[in-house]
């Protein structure tokens, strides 16, 4: 592959070269010397020349970074022969990457048939193509440089390349191309958490709890369950609803057990009264047939202690009046056997001091007291007469 320097102005001249098979060598360098000056005459006579011309279309007048951007190519042949361009490609003169492309991918053709192939071009005519591509990040502040290269088709039976199977030759250009870029001309063309400062896409920071979108900060629906209504809970800064189980509700953003009262039932996560009779109570979340004590009536949906009076006993869920004698007295509704003491005699079902009594019998107990101390002082006399032999 050949690349020739394209002149100033981006004007590209091509000459060809040939070549012949095997054979003796003084006939080989006879038919060399002819083949050299045949080359020479018809690079005089006919020579390829190529002028092309490079114009660059963004979306706005300033080019952007990572857009999209297209290039109109417009290929002038200032020679006296046909030639046909089989590609021509925009070259990112630091990374050497393509910028943009055309290229003829079908079978070789022949720029002296009518077969379909590259760019055709007749001697002083001209054809434009437009190629497109994405606008890299430059290497340059704001300053993209690229340089075409572009293959033109062999002419039929060359006899220097067809031989080795050569359809076309590559030429690039060492007069480079620019393009002015910048990286932004509003917030919009930059990324989310980013707006555009000085052309220059720059970064924010945004407050805990807080997101860039649209370039701006924008709250999240929560940071913890206690921005949720109390039936959900805070996942990934999003209100989620709780699932809870049967037996639960929600409650504080999170799945409590249920704890029905008694006359109480469970439906749907909720504690739901019971509907009992009259003569019904709700035990352990059921209605249950009342069943009173003796000393109980029956009112709706539960029992009730009797309001009897001291003298008043319980029968049969009724006050009953006491039929007690004069030994017994009234207690806890029932009749009880008077316990009184010695001294004490029973008047009206009480106990009561009998006054007689109690001197009498105080005067007894003085009378022994005073008995045991002169048995005592007669004790005590005695022990010292003994002691004082």
């Amino acid at each position: 592959m050949d690349c020739k320097n394209l002149p100033a102005g981006n004007r590209n001249t091509v000459v060809k070269k040939s070549g012949l098979g095997e054979g003796n060598m003084e006939l080989k360098n006879r038919i060399f010397f002819f083949a050299l000056l045949l080359v020479f005459l018809m690079s005089i006579s006919s020579a390829d020349a190529l002028i092309y011309y490079i114009r660059t279309q963004c979306a706005a007048d300033t080019c952007l970074v990572g857009e999209n951007a297209s290039w109109q190519i417009t290929l002038e042949n200032d020679g006296d022969s046909k030639i046909e361009i089989t590609s021509f490609e925009l070259i990112d003169y630091y990374t050497t990457k393509s910028l943009a492309s055309y290229i003829y991918t079908g079978l070789p053709t022949s720029i002296y048939n009518d077969a379909p192939g590259g760019i055709k071009i007749n001697p002083f005519k001209n054809e434009s193509i437009v190629i497109y591509g994405v606008l890299p990040k430059p290497y340059e502040y704001r300053k993209l440089i690229f340089f075409p290269c572009f293959s033109i088709a062999i002419r039929q039976g060359d006899i220097y390349h067809q031989p080795k199977d050569i359809r076309d030759l590559r030429y690039c250009s060492k007069v480079n191309e620019s393009i002015f870029l910048v990286d932004c001309l509003q917030s919009s063309d930059c990324g989310e958490a980013e707006v555009c400062d000085g052309n220059n896409c720059a970064e924010f920071g945004c407050a805990d709890c807080e997101y860039a979108a649209n370039h701006t900060c924008i709250q999240y629906a929560c940071c913890s369950s206690d921005s949720c209504n109390y039936t959900e809970y805070c996942s990934e800064n999003k209100c989620e609803p709780l699932l809870c189980s049967e037996t639960e509700a929600p409650a504080n953003h999170s799945c409590e057990q249920l704890q029905c009262r008694q006359d109480q039932y469970l439906v749907n996560n909720t504690c739901i009264d019971l509907v009992c009779l009259d003569d019904e109570e709700g035990i352990n979340h059921e209605c249950q047939k009342l069943n009173c004590m003796y000393d109980e009536i029956q009112v709706p949906h539960r029992c009730v202690k009797l309001d009897c009076n001291e003298m008043q006993g319980f029968v049969n869920h009724t006050c009953v009046d006491l039929q007690c004698n004069e030994m017994q007295e009234y207690f806890n509704h029932t009749c009880r056997d008077l316990d009184c003491y010695f001294w004490q005699d029973i008047s009206g079902r009480r106990c009561i001091n009998n006054n007689s009594k109690i001197g009498f019998y105080s005067l007894e107990a003085s009378i022994i007291l005073l008995i045991a101390a002169i048995l005592i002082l007669d004790i005590f006399k005695l022990r010292s007469k003994i002691q004082g032999l």
